[in-house]
């Protein structure tokens, strides 16, 4: 006994070690072969084919193989040692098939899908099924030579499924959170491989101090009664079935989470990790001596159908997720040292959403091979043929989720066919009882139709809430009802479709549309309209020659497609990997992307970007990449030094290469990686500000040269003009004042560091945590070369040194650009200067000066300006002296007279043809002004005169109310005044200025 309990405390430590190292080696391969197959859902599927295959080929073959006369220690070892040593020459192995492989598939592509297809799942198995079918060998052949040691023992075969799981969570939490951020894609895979290389040598050591009866035949556990193989045939069914349903319900949970956690690579890790310990839970509960005794068919039975009857319960949760972790998220408080501790929490909400149903699911497979186990003859390939059955149905169940139910079925119906499988399997492992008539067997399968009716009969999810995007939500002081009554009644959705990849929506809410994927808004018809266009139309304005094939990675709402389609003579490529996106866009964006996805000169490819640019081997004029925030998994992968190398090798000579970029959630140091790292491809690099906080990085082999006049003939394109003119960028300067950064400076503000690459994605794996903590980077506003208005390092600095602009031009410049305040304030700056008397230049200046809180200085700048009665004039010169005239008596500020604020009232009082509303806040002006003068009663007077108007809202009438009770006070009039300042907080409670003042008085 001593001799097995060794036997199994070593092989416990060998599968701890491998399980880990396995799914180090699952992730690693699908960024590596994701360099070559892309990420779309095909290619994904590819990977996992190849992969989930040979683990079947190798539990299958390896299980018979361990039935025959031979040192299952042995077979053990040298499994072990050949996936160690296959993994440690894998980069190597798939650097040297890369250009053969691409030289291939490149004539197949997007000319021959179904032959591109099968090569690309040709190229997959030949690289992953060699180690693959090794991994599938190596639990049968360990579980046969414990089962053959000596009889007791057969509990172990679930123990040895529980701990090798333990360690596949160890690995998926080393993979995501350390290995591939510290060490990168090579050095993770080797210490992956030496892993096995260290457990397959030891096992080699160790087999003669294990020596094992090699006849084939295993020692018998006399307590245990053998099963017919009818019901080890229908075990194996049923975990094929629950196989399938179990990698369908991992998809669909890995949409829902992304949806409430947000789409990060480390809420994936978190997802899959849960998910995994749920079912190691369950195959070490199942392998505990409570359940040694019991009906292994009644319990596989029982498990498959508490799935079921679990996710039917949860399914009326499935809206109220997103909420649900935010509400839970707002107790860890936003700081670097704290974001541990949100990963944590986030761990612990994912396992607490499905630690039941996994560790139901992870009881079945043991149990299934504890059926198996029941019978001596061909104990090895027995539980081979259910751990390959299993594997199988994850295979089919992994292609079918993406490809087919989630697109066809949506999220619920998929998890819906889920909850109905498990049914299904429950009812196949039950057919194998020979116990039918137990009350256990019947509570069963009562629970069974239950699950299936109850999930069957649940209402929709309401698209406003599972796509709510509330994980963007920073404060919430909202309970949950207010928040589905907010979520409900500000968004009225046009569409909601499940993908392959996401779920687009498409909501509308005060009159704009917007365009959310995973929840996350990607494209509206609002703010982003401008960095919509504007991406579209700069790169083809600025090309030294005419644009002739162009592409747009990331169609989004189209409006960037639309744009560049619009000029002459260019074939645009649109790059989306999304279908659902492209029927958003083509159906709910129409008006705004002037119809662009169905233009004669567009071509829609529903492919990954890396993919088609590198298997596209036509050149481009000019490439635009418009893919979402790269603090979510996967988008990091097109902001790396190999993508942008890529794009350039794509380029032709001349050629413009257009980034977006934002500096909203997002950090110094991370801004400072994708500046640096664009840079590095394109040397030539400028910056472009599409708004506050949307940036273009505009980068090309050769530095821009300004050609003024081929620029403006571009811009008078009547369908561009159109289009620029919505921004609104009516002229060649005023698009030129959009350029912030000069060559000399891009290159100051990248600075030296380490660079964002393929093998040390450190973008995707940094970029989240300043999600969290809502950074903003300032790398970019801090260097702004714009207020200095004639700097000829910038385009528009050469332009105005060849075509100077008059005041009036200066000012629609500076209406057009009233966004950004430095270029606004620097514009309207020269236009006063070149006419101080000029009342629209002075007017326009001031109040720029009075928004940005300098009323002072604005106060000055009308002084020497004309007076020609114009209202707008008047108006902001009565606030200007109000606020003047109110100021803080200190040291500093000296309080002015006020008698200039009540001529200026009463004359715009003396006004014909005033609007009401205006004639009313004129004569509150007064009121005001005449209180501050010291003219108490006077003041009184005229709020009461003010305060006839039944119709201002609520808030402005209590401020009017309170403002008569500060006139009334002052007069010497306290009991009215109480009155007024009183009716002032019924209307409005947080009045200040009428707390204050009943706060006076309760001291008299």
């Amino acid at each position: 006994m001593n001799r097995t309990r060794s036997a199994a405390i070593g092989l416990a430590a060998a599968l701890f070690l491998t399980g880990a190292s396995g799914l180090v080696y699952q992730v690693l391969w699908s960024r590596y072969l994701g360099l070559l197959l892309g990420s779309s859902a095909v290619a994904i599927v590819v990977v996992l084919a190849a992969f989930m295959g040979g683990l079947a080929i190798g539990s299958w073959v390896f299980g018979r193989l361990s039935d025959r006369p031979i040192s299952r220690l042995t077979l053990y070892g040298w499994l072990e040692l050949s996936i160690g040593l296959y993994c440690g020459l894998y980069p190597r192995i798939q650097a040297a098939l890369s250009e053969p492989y691409l030289r291939l598939v490149s004539p197949l592509f997007l000319v021959h899908p179904a032959a591109f297809t099968a090569v690309r799942l040709s190229f997959a198995a030949l690289l992953l099924l060699p180690p693959t079918i090794l991994m599938g060998g190596t639990l049968p052949a360990a579980s046969r030579f414990l089962l053959g040691l000596e009889p007791g023992v057969r509990r172990a075969v679930g123990r040895l499924y529980w701990v090798n799981s333990t360690g596949a969570v160890r690995g998926t939490l080393l993979a995501g959170f350390w290995l591939i951020p510290s060490l990168g894609l090579d050095l993770s895979m080797t210490l992956a491989a030496a892993v096995n290389i260290a457990v397959g040598l030891a096992a080699l050591a160790l087999r003669r101090r294990f020596a094992e009866d090699e006849s084939g035949v295993p020692a018998n556990d006399p307590t245990e009664q053998p099963l017919s193989a009818r019901t080890a045939a229908l075990a194996t069914a049923a975990v094929a079935i629950s196989g399938f349903a179990a990698l369908a319900l991992e998809v669909s949970w890995t949409r829902l989470l992304a949806m409430s956690l947000g789409g990060s690579t480390y809420a994936f890790t978190t997802m899959l990790a849960t998910f995994i310990l749920g079912m190691a839970l369950g195959s070490r509960l199942i392998a505990s001596r409570r359940f040694s005794g019991r009906d292994p068919v009644l319990l596989l039975a029982g498990c498959l159908v508490v799935v079921a009857v679990t996710l039917a319960l949860w399914m009326p949760l499935g809206e109220k997720l997103p909420f649900g972790f935010l509400a839970v998220r707002e107790v860890v408080r936003v700081s670097p040292r704290a974001y541990p501790l949100y990963q944590v929490v986030s761990f612990l909400l994912c396992l607490a959403v499905m630690i039941v149903p996994t560790t139901a699911m992870g009881a079945t497979l043991p149990l299934a091979s504890r059926i198996a186990a029941r019978s001596a003859a061909a104990l090895g390939s027995r539980i081979g043929l259910t751990y390959a059955a299993n594997t199988l149905g994850t295979l089919l169940g992994a292609l079918l989720a993406g490809l087919v139910f989630l697109p066809r079925l949506g999220l619920q119906g998929t998890m819906r066919l889920v909850v109905v499988l498990y049914v299904v399997s429950g009812a196949v492992a039950l057919l194998g009882s020979e116990n039918l008539r137990k009350r256990s067997a019947t509570a069963i399968a009562a629970a069974a139709v239950a699950a299936a009716a109850w999930t069957l009969a649940m209402p929709a999810w309401r698209p406003q809430l599972v796509a709510s995007g509330a994980f963007r939500t920073r404060a919430l002081d909202l309970g949950y009802a207010e928040f589905e009554r907010h979520a409900m009644h500000a968004n009225r959705v046009l569409f909601h479709a499940d993908g392959p990849h996401a779920t687009a929506t498409v909501v509308e809410s005060d009159g704009y549309r917007t365009l959310r994927v995973n929840g996350k808004p990607d494209a509206s018809t609002g703010r982003d309209m401008r960095t919509q266009v504007l991406a579209g139309h700069l790169p083809a304005l600025l090309l030294p020659g005419p644009a002739r094939r162009a592409m747009v990675i990331g169609v989004g709402s189209g409006t960037s497609v639309g744009a560049v389609a619009m000029h002459p003579g260019v074939s645009v490529d649109a790059v989306e990997i999304e279908p659902q996106v492209v029927r958003a866009a083509r159906g709910w964006f129409k008006e705004w992307n002037h119809n662009a996805l169905d233009r004669p000169n567009v071509r829609v490819h529903v492919e990954d970007a890396k993919t088609f640019m590198l298997l596209s081997r036509e050149p481009y004029d000019l490439i635009v990449s418009e893919p979402s925030n790269p603090w979510l998994a996967g988008i990091g992968g097109l902001f790396t030094e190999d993508f942008f190398e890529l794009a350039r090798s794509r380029l032709r000579p001349g050629g413009l290469m257009l980034q977006w970029f934002h500096t909203y959630e997002m950090g110094d140091e991370n801004a400072r990686l994708v500046l640096r790292t664009f840079r590095k491809a394109f040397p030539h690099s400028t910056v472009w500000q599409a708004q506050d906080d949307d940036l273009l990085l505009v980068g090309s082999d050769r530095p821009l040269q300004l050609d003024a006049k081929e620029l403006e003939k571009r811009m008078s394109v009547p369908e561009v003009r159109e289009s620029l003119a919505q921004l609104p960028i009516l002229d060649a300067p005023t698009l030129l004042a959009h350029q912030m950064l000069s060559e000399g400076t891009v290159a100051l503000a990248a600075g030296d560091g380490p660079l964002n690459t393929d093998q040390f994605p450190a973008l995707e794996f940094n970029a989240p945590l300043d999600f969290f903590l809502s950074s903003h980077s300032r790398v970019f506003s801090d260097l702004d070369e714009r207020a200095e208005l004639g700097n000829k390092k910038l385009l528009l600095g050469q332009y105005l040194a060849a075509h100077p602009l008059d005041s009036k031009a200066l000012l629609a410049m500076a209406d057009a650009l009233a966004w950004n305040r430095m270029m606004s304030e620097s514009l309207l700056r020269a236009a006063h200067a070149l006419d101080p008397s000029d009342p629209r230049a002075a007017s326009a200046l001031a109040t720029r000066l009075f928004k940005e809180g300098q009323p002072l200085e604005a106060r000055a700048i009308l002084a020497g300006a004309a007076d020609r009665g114009d209202v707008r004039l008047l108006r902001l010169r009565l606030d200007l002296e109000l606020v003047a005239c109110s100021a803080t008596k200190s040291a500093f500020v000296r309080r002015a007279g006020c008698e200039g604020a009540i001529s200026l009232a009463r004359r715009l009082l003396s006004l014909p043809d005033v609007p009401p509303a205006d004639r009313r806040n004129d004569l509150a002006n007064l009121a005001k002004a005449q209180l501050w003068a010291g003219h108490s009663a006077e003041a009184a007077a005229t709020f009461e005169k003010v305060l006839k108007d039944d119709d201002a809202a609520p808030k402005l009438r209590a401020a009017w109310l309170a403002g008569q009770a500060a006139a009334l006070m002052a007069a010497g009039d306290a009991q009215r005044a109480e009155v007024r300042a009183r009716e002032a907080l019924a209307l409005e409670p947080r009045q200040e200025a009428a707390k204050r003042l009943l706060a006076e008085l309760g001291e008299r």
